[in-house]
């Protein structure tokens, strides 16, 4: 290269050569305004790489506090990344399906992105989040539940008449002791130690701790969940009830009718409803401003023929395990 200032008349002159050239350029253009885009800092083929590109990608790589990064090795890789481009545009890999559609996607994301509010604006504000608790309190209520304990008893429905008899009038002597001793749980307790074959629950007095009803119907049968929400006050003690897995008999122990959960509680998840929404409503809006001024019109059938026709999923086998 020759007779043209401002351009390096040769990189094969040496890495010092280079590197000099590149400090005077970089020492000059703090001293001076930026120069205009087009002006080439050095030709590669039909084009080049320009200042403004060289100073934005030096900048870029010395913020990353590599210590290695030297003015010669960013240009080189300018130089190799302009260099693959020309090859791939005389190539024709530009003009390829694959290519054009990887440029259109890549424009389209980058547009889209610019299009994005800003993070962290439309917060809802607290008086936003309270409105919306007081508008929908009946959906952050707390189900009723309950704490009953629980003794239950051997009992085969195959069984003969008289055994199940035996079973039952054993079941009432039960009971009829609980009742006596109502007013002490712990002597409950140690019915349900003593006599119960719930093996998960007769070391603990028979309790089970706090269930919704959702809950009880994973550790009681149906009939038995039943029951034990129709007990009144704490204290109440149910008649002998038969399920497959044997005899119950359920003592309310303390029970919590339904409530409202505190503001505070919910606001976490008030906060998480209303910033979907507000990603929901925006995508939506986004969609639209995408779409105006543009006529969109879909073809079904070719779209159906399409969705219907598309060639089967392929099944991917497992690794073979290695022999020996």
């Amino acid at each position: 290269m020759t007779g043209k200032t401002g351009w390096m008349r040769t990189v094969r002159r040496g890495r010092a050569g280079l590197g000099i050239g590149l400090a005077l350029v970089l020492a000059g253009s703090a001293c001076r305004r930026q120069p205009p885009a087009e002006e080439l800092i050095v030709r590669v083929g039909d084009s080049g790489v320009t200042v403004r590109r060289f100073a934005t990608e030096w900048e870029r790589r010395a913020n990353l506090g590599n210590a290695s990064i030297t003015p010669a090795r960013v240009l080189d890789e300018l130089i190799d990344q302009e260099a693959a481009y020309q090859q791939a545009v005389r190539s024709g890999l530009l003009q390829q399906p694959e290519t054009q559609l990887a440029i259109r996607s890549f424009v389209a994301a980058r547009y889209r992105e610019g299009q994005q509010p800003a993070a962290g604006t439309n917060l809802p504000t607290t008086e936003t989040l309270r409105a919306y608790y007081d508008q929908n309190v009946a959906s952050f209520r707390r189900p009723p539940a309950i704490n009953p304990a629980v003794i239950r008893l051997e009992y085969h429905r195959k069984a003969t008449p008289e055994k199940q008899a035996e079973a039952l009038a054993a079941a009432r002597a039960v009971r009829e002791q609980a009742v006596a001793e109502s007013g002490k749980q712990a002597n409950f307790g140690r019915l349900a130690l003593d006599r119960s074959v719930d093996q998960a629950t007769r070391y603990r007095g028979g309790e089970l701790g706090w269930l919704t009803r959702e809950q009880a119907v994973l550790r009681l049968p149906g009939p038995v969940v039943e029951a034990a929400f129709r007990l009144v006050k704490a204290g109440d003690i149910s008649e002998p009830l038969v399920a497959d897995e044997g005899l119950y008999l359920l003592k309310l122990v303390a029970l919590r009718p339904e409530q409202a959960r505190p503001f505070d509680e919910v606001r976490p998840q008030i906060e998480h409803d209303l910033s979907c929404r507000r990603v929901a409503e925006q995508a939506a809006q986004g969609r639209e401003r995408l779409r105006q001024g543009l006529s969109v019109r879909v073809d079904q059938d070719r779209l159906s023929h399409v969705a219907t026709n598309r060639p089967p999923a392929k099944s991917i086998s497992p690794a073979a395990l290695p022999k020996g």
